[in-house]
């Protein structure tokens, strides 16, 4: 007897059906929304990494023409018959702070070589490092072959090779120079997302980081700048490695050759959306058991929503996530189109939200790392002067910012406060310290033209959308002068030395005339106040930051209660490091565990 086929009821094959349905629904869609994801995050971190390549590669070439200027200008005085520089290029050398050392090479007749002909080094400066002794002319080779020739010292410090032409063009000579504090190199000393290489174009790795934050195999990556696109001054891209697939980005310098090249192994890249795709599959398994129970109970009424249902779910595989089931009667089947419905929606907002969540994330983590780098070392001595500074952000990215600068005899400071704080108040603290890096290079620079110049950069960069505050004083070292400058900022404590214990109704307040705010206007001027400062006299520059740091029950903190403090830790004959104390300590006594509201900023400066 030949065996009867196993008979399937119409319920059973509409139930199978419509899981099957619902599987292939649910899966192609997590499938396409995973993808989508990948992409995005891959596309963003691309983005990312690129940014920082030209980051680091802006910072490099701002740092090596400046230094290559200044070596060309004092190279400028160099007599090749007298080895040695005129008296203005010796003034010039010893006027850079950062220049510590500069060694000529030229041809040597003699011995058939180059040989160092004049060494140059600061007072007090120790013999130097190994890369400059006269012995060792290697670098001079790179640099007569390659042109220019950078390389970073254990230290911090770095060299610079600089191939150069003789007054008549004749004859070629070297100077390598020593510079030290190489802004740039903090990229590399300290920890980053990415890991950040200085390559040349032949495969060379000049720079790699002290601490490498992902593994990664040099030699491969060589490999890969050899191969990259010549001419072009940016590019991206996936290097196949033996360990993992690396995602790089890299900037041309726009010197030498030089590139700036970011690494970040793919993996990393992904651990968002490995997350979404693990919930993804709890949101699914869910799902799954919604629509098989919906089945059992409601198999026999399917028939006639079938069709809408399938036709919904293909355009939802399709990344239509706009579909709307009409919810018609009040059976299971109508519940089923309501429930497919808030589920789309959810599904929907849950991507926007996660997407947007994710992107903020990244872009704050990048926006604060980069502020980091704006700010200076915050001790600072000088001769007389001593300045110690304290920083504190109510947010990833803060609105305030301060500097200092030495140029001569003469020593600058600047705080600043700009309107409201996060990405948009970084951006313009950005702009300020990119302004206040250039003072250097301009002559005769005053308090008020110095304000000046900070303005114009500020209202170029926000069209006047955006404005700060801030206060610059130049303090010249050798009469005492002081000059002061405001743009409509807090001015500054004054306490004075003399024989009794000041009083503090006796502090005085360095007051000038005050201007508009920085942005507000392009061609706004700055009125300057002069005064003078003593052995013994104290400055506390702050931001409103601090005389209105709220307390847990809101209230301001006001100079009632830093005054005191202030005056008490002065009369003792506190050093800036116990004044800085003495302020913190009222500063945080009052705040308690109320969170920041605003940028906590204040300076104190000591003559000695």
């Amino acid at each position: 007897m030949k065996a009867k086929p196993i008979a399937f009821s119409i319920k059973f094959k509409l139930l199978l059906l419509l899981i099957m349905l619902s599987v292939l629904m649910l899966v192609t869609y997590a499938t396409m929304v995973l993808k989508i994801v990948v992409n995005d995050k891959i596309a963003y971190v691309y983005d990312t990494i690129l940014l920082n390549s030209r980051s680091v590669a802006n910072l490099i070439r701002t740092e090596t023409d400046s230094a290559i200027t200044k070596t060309q200008g004092v190279m400028s005085y160099y007599s090749l018959g007298e080895h040695k520089l005129s008296p203005e290029g010796e003034k010039w050398f010893s006027a850079e702070p950062q220049w510590q050392r500069l060694v000529a090479y030229q041809f040597d007749a003699g011995s058939g070589d180059y040989a160092a002909a004049m060494d140059l080094k600061k007072t007090g400066r120790a013999e130097g490092h190994q890369e400059l002794d006269h012995s060792n002319v290697a670098l001079v080779h790179q640099a007569l072959l390659q042109g220019v020739v950078l390389k970073a010292l254990t230290d911090g410090d770095w060299i610079l090779a600089l191939r150069l032409k003789d007054k008549d063009g004749s004859k070629e000579l070297v100077a390598i120079s020593e510079f030290s504090g190489g802004r740039f190199l903090d990229i590399f000393y300290k920890p980053q997302v990415q890991n950040t290489y200085l390559t040349r174009d032949a495969g060379e790795i000049v720079l790699i980081p002290k601490t490498e934050a992902h593994a990664v195999d040099v030699n491969a990556l060589a490999s890969t700048i050899v191969a990259l696109p010549k001419g072009d001054v940016q590019h991206f891209g996936v290097l196949k490695s033996t360990r993992e697939n690396l995602l790089v980005a890299f900037a041309d310098v726009g010197i030498a050759g030089f590139r700036v090249v970011s690494v970040i192994p793919k993996s990393v890249a992904l651990q968002a959306a490995t997350l979404i795709e693990r919930e993804s599959v709890f949101f699914l398994i869910f799902l799954l058991s919604i629509a098989l129970f919906v089945s059992v109970i409601g198999a026999s009424g399917l028939t006639a929503s079938l069709k809408r249902l399938h036709l919904a779910t293909l355009q939802i595989a399709g990344g239509n996530l706009d579909v709307h089931l009409l919810e018609k009667g009040k059976d299971e089947i109508a519940d089923v189109s309501r429930g497919f419905n808030k589920m789309v929606s959810e599904i929907k907002r849950l991507l926007i939200e996660t997407a947007e969540k994710v992107r903020m994330q990244e872009e704050l983590k990048t926006a604060s790392l980069v502020q980091s780098t704006l700010f200076p070392a915050p001790a600072f001595a000088s001769g007389r002067v001593q300045l110690l500074g304290y920083y504190e952000p109510a947010s990833e990215c803060g609105g305030d910012w301060w500097n200092y600068m030495k140029i001569g005899s003469k020593i600058y400071v600047v705080i600043c406060d700009a309107t409201g704080h996060g990405v948009p108040a970084a951006l313009v603290t950005s702009a300020a310290k990119s302004a206040f890096s250039v003072v250097a290079d301009l002559p005769n620079m005053t308090a008020e033209n110095c304000l000046a110049f900070l303005n114009r950069a500020i209202f170029e960069t926000t069209g006047g959308k955006m404005q700060m505050t801030a206060v610059v004083i130049c303090i010249d070292e050798v009469t005492g002068q002081v000059t002061i400058a405001n743009a409509s900022h807090e001015l500054p404590f004054l306490l004075r030395k003399t024989a009794e214990p000041l009083d503090r109704k006796a502090i005085e307040l360095l007051s000038a005339s005050p201007g508009p705010r920085l942005g507000e206007s392009r061609d706004s001027e700055y009125i300057p106040q002069n005064t003078r400062l003593n052995t013994g006299d104290c400055v506390l520059f702050y931001t409103d930051g601090l005389t209105e740091l709220k307390d847990p029950s809101g209230k301001d903190m006001g100079s009632r209660k830093l005054i005191p403090a202030l005056v008490k830790s002065f009369n003792d004959g506190a050093d800036v490091e116990k004044m800085m104390s003495s302020v913190k300590s009222v500063a945080t006594a009052h705040r308690g565990a109320a969170p920041l509201a605003d940028d906590l900023t204040f300076l104190i400066l000591k003559v000695r």
